[in-house]
């Protein structure tokens, strides 16, 4: 990345952290071999892979057992949607990520702060069977907490997993929540660790995914990803809690410029902004790069797709927002400085 740019997209992906960059460089130099074979050097491997599991497994509240590797969230999330044993539809909250809403049955709305209605979900569980509850952790949009010990104790009571993405949450928010829902999927490179790998706790019977040979206790088959497992543990191992100081910051300077703060009166991640101005979106963020700046529209997995945000449409408003989200590390002055300039362009040309 050009040194000059300000990235503050990082709840689309964040650089690789150091600590991460040295774990998968030892693996791949020392630790190379295929760790279901029986002699010593891949037994080490095995070892250290095994060693990373009881890293998420701790941070989740989990048992070793539970925990499986994946190549990311959106493989964890299929996973848990299309393998979930029991009758009924899958109900999903009207934010979900795309990989979760595919696979989505019902939709549960949300309210105009982006929090799922407690109480529409509550009747649907009286209401029927339900096979899956799958409403996340926080929203890669807005930054919007749900009440996720909640959920899981709402769904508890009848009999009905749930699945969590916290794909969000580590390195941001405690995690102490995610000991609670029956599924949670994570991914590395949200919260500095690699992309292509990442985790599914399974606290219930999962059918198995990929057939073919014995990895992850033979539920998902491929030669095991040893380095990209070591970073992953690695980054989870070092992601703490995130301050809100620079976001607010952000926050006071966008209101004075009229914009409307999705999520403000909610729990929210504290690295994330999502802002609606009175111009469009993908304009300003376009203005904002040439400036230096790396935002987004929203959801990477859907940019540039020209289409009205389903998070935006279910919180009751109209428009593209510009999503802030920031790092541990980031510096926002010269953003301070020079949105107020680059915005006034923008309404000028718009």
């Amino acid at each position: 990345m050009d040194p000059r740019t300000h990235y503050f997209d990082h709840n689309a992906t964040s650089p690789v952290l150091p600590v991460v960059q040295e774990a998968m460089l030892q693996a791949m130099r020392d630790h190379w071999a295929n760790p279901h074979a029986q002699y010593r050097t891949a037994q080490s491997a095995a070892a250290r892979v095994g060693q990373a599991r009881r890293v998420v497994a701790e941070r989740l509240g989990a048992q070793h057992g539970q925990v499986a590797f994946t190549s990311g969230a959106t493989e964890g999330n299929g996973w848990v949607l299309q393998c979930a044993e029991g009758a009924g539809p899958v109900i999903g909250s009207a934010i979900e990520h795309p990989s979760v809403a595919a696979h989505v049955h019902e939709t549960l709305p949300v309210d105009g702060s982006g929090i799922v209605e407690l109480d529409a979900l509550q009747r649907r569980l009286r209401s029927g069977p339900v096979r899956l509850v799958s409403i996340m952790g926080a929203n890669n949009e807005t930054g919007v907490l749900q009440p996720v010990a909640t959920i899981a104790d709402m769904c508890r009571e009848h009999g009905v997993p749930y699945h969590c993405d916290a794909s969000q949450m580590p390195g941001r928010v405690a995690l102490e929540e995610l000991s609670k829902p029956d599924f949670v999927t994570l991914s590395g490179h949200k919260f500095g660790g690699p992309r292509g790998v990442g985790a599914l706790v399974a606290r219930r019977p999962l059918r198995s995914w990929h057939e073919g040979g014995p990895q992850e206790q033979g539920m998902r088959a491929g030669t095991t990803n040893t380095p990209g497992i070591l970073g992953f543990a690695a980054a989870l191992r070092a992601a703490g809690r995130q301050e809100a100081t620079a976001r607010d910051a952000l926050q006071v300077v966008c209101e004075r410029l009229g914009a409307d703060i999705l999520g403000a009166s909610a729990p929210r991640l504290p690295n994330t902004l999502c802002a609606l101005f009175d111009v469009p979106g993908d304009l300003l963020v376009m203005a904002l790069d040439l400036e230096g700046f790396a935002v987004s529209t929203g959801s990477a997995c859907s940019s540039g797709a020209h289409k009205q945000s389903a998070v935006v449409k279910a919180m009751g408003r109209t428009g593209a927002p510009v999503r802030f989200s920031l790092g541990a590390d980031s510096d926002i002055s010269r953003l301070l400085e020079r949105l107020p300039d680059v915005l006034g362009r923008v309404r000028t040309a718009f």
